[in-house]
């Protein structure tokens, strides 16, 4: 689900969908860089969980989606939407699994 901020290494497609054909995943899910261009980039170690991970490095089979939950308003109200429907989908017991490579830049 790229974003306008997202850049991706030129294998970042094939890697990820090797990796969920192989294992039969539902969701799979990469290691990226991460940061805000007046902030310091971090290596992120993506985990399946709230505020580990991001929408710009994963993928999900179409029929396993559910919805973001709603994202708080208000100009400090950070996200984490995304890990929030990730755990909702752990909740609902989706295969899945990491590709441990970083494939993904979210700015």
């Amino acid at each position: 689900m790229p974003s306008d901020d997202s850049y991706y290494v030129p294998v970042f497609q094939e890697r990820m969908l090797t990796k969920a054909r192989a294992e039969k995943l539902d969701l799979v899910y990469c290691n990226m860089l991460y940061g805000r261009p007046k902030e310091n980039y971090r290596l992120l170690d993506v985990q399946a969980r709230v505020c580990h991970i991001d929408k710009t490095g994963y993928f999900l089979r179409r029929d396993c989606w559910v919805d973001y939950p709603a994202k708080p308003e208000g100009p400090s109200a950070g996200s984490c939407s995304d890990g929030e429907q990730i755990e909702e989908l752990m909740r609902r017991g989706v295969r899945h699994g990491k590709c441990e490579e970083y494939l993904a830049v979210h700015n």
